[in-house]
């Protein structure tokens, strides 16, 4: 994120067009040292090849989209989960943050309803497949039919 918004969080730092979650995220990205950012390397290479391992004898992952039920609108995110304070705000959508850094194509679809609110299950393909996830996924959604259905309040 410090590589792709450092220009334009810094461009735009004091006039509030940059939520304070994106300035955070950039501003652990340009803390890292050389030696960090060569940690990281080295740990995406092994990761790469757990999940190109892992997806030869699985053909998709399926995880919750997030950890929490649907809150408010007027909540940035929830503070805390089963009573554990959350540190930061990616922890509350944690699942498709791991899989962000895995690099493979992902689909967040609705999953059905808990007493009465909906719940997303994220699809997750093998990296380089994602025409294969996204045929998948239209095959999820004529099974299911959940995006036609509207939530009970």
């Amino acid at each position: 994120m410090a590589t792709g918004l450092r220009r334009i969080v810094l461009e735009h730092l004091d006039d509030g067009m940059v939520k304070d979650d994106v300035i955070w995220n950039v501003r652990r990205g340009l803390e890292l040292s050389a030696e960090q950012l060569m940690s990281a390397a080295e740990a995406r290479g092994r990761l790469d090849a757990a999940v190109r391992e892992w997806f030869d004898g699985w053909d998709l992952l399926l995880t919750p989209t997030v950890q929490v039920m649907p809150f408010p609108t007027e909540k940035r995110w929830p503070r805390e989960i089963d009573g554990v304070e959350l540190e930061t705000y990616v922890e509350w959508m944690r699942s498709c943050s791991v899989v962000s850094a895995t690099r493979c194509p992902a689909v967040s679809v609705p999953g059905g309803f808990v007493d009465g609110l909906p719940v997303g299950l994220q699809l997750v393909g093998a990296p380089w497949s994602d025409d294969r996830l996204l045929r998948l996924t239209r095959v999820y959604e004529r099974a299911t039919r959940f995006a036609e259905q509207a939530p009970r309040l």
